[in-house]
């Protein structure tokens, strides 16, 4: 009788154990970097994906459009170990006209017991959402139209800054990427005022103008051919 049960209890952690191992993965989410893209910026596809066993190591992945639906293909090799694995996979897309464009995402998960080259895989899980680029807004530079400066961002990486009203003087003047990363930083000591900036691009940019006097006030800027 103890022989019968000692059986039992040996199947049946056999059992779980190999139930245990069994690895499968789940997409979690499906964004866009960033989340409300315009004609010009450079879009990241962001994929959330989990998985029951780990590492879960990105070893090949690639993309393909067929018109406006971009499909997504992402392998991963999964370890022997029982925990979690949260990994998000990332894909830079290049600037797109407006519309609606779909991503179908499919994530694949390589069998770690087929040796360590995960040649074997198999579909984890799939999934699609849709966004929306849309056309690049029009941007009233509420500084140039009150008066008192006027600044102008070229492609060819001049800013402009002319002042008029002499409380901008010696103000503080930053740019910043649609990231928010500061990529020029200036003092405004003349009235007419000309900067070089590396690396100007289609897109939107930030600035803020501060005041010798603690006030500041921030816009927005398209730069110009």
């Amino acid at each position: 009788m103890k022989k019968i049960l000692t059986s039992i209890a040996l199947c049946a952690f056999v059992m779980i154990s190999t139930d245990t191992i069994k690895a499968s993965g789940w997409i979690q989410n499906i964004r866009t970097v960033p989340s409300s893209p315009v004609a010009g910026d450079t879009i990241y596809i962001l994929i959330d994906v989990s998985f029951s066993s780990g590492g879960c190591d990105l070893v090949n992945s690639s993309y393909l459009w067929n018109g406006n639906a971009l499909n997504i293909q992402a392998y991963h090799c999964l370890g022997p170990l029982t925990y979690i694995c949260d990994v998000t996979d990332t894909f830079k897309i290049y600037p797109l006209d407006t519309g609606t464009y779909t991503v179908d995402a499919a994530e694949y998960e390589g069998d770690f017991m087929g040796g360590p080259t995960c040649s074997t895989f198999t579909v984890a899980d799939s999934k699609s959402i849709n966004f929306q680029v849309t056309s690049i807004p029009t941007l009233v530079n509420d500084l140039n139209k009150s008066g008192g400066i006027k600044i102008q961002l070229e492609k060819e990486g001049k800013l402009i800054i002319e002042i008029s009203d002499q409380k901008y003087l010696n103000a503080s003047f930053k740019l910043y990427d649609y990231s928010g990363k500061e990529i020029s930083s200036s003092t405004l000591s003349e009235n007419s005022n000309h900067f070089s900036v590396s690396g100007i691009s289609n897109g939107i940019y930030f600035y803020e103008v501060r005041q010798p006097d603690g006030n500041s006030k921030s816009g927005k800027i398209l730069p110009e051919n």
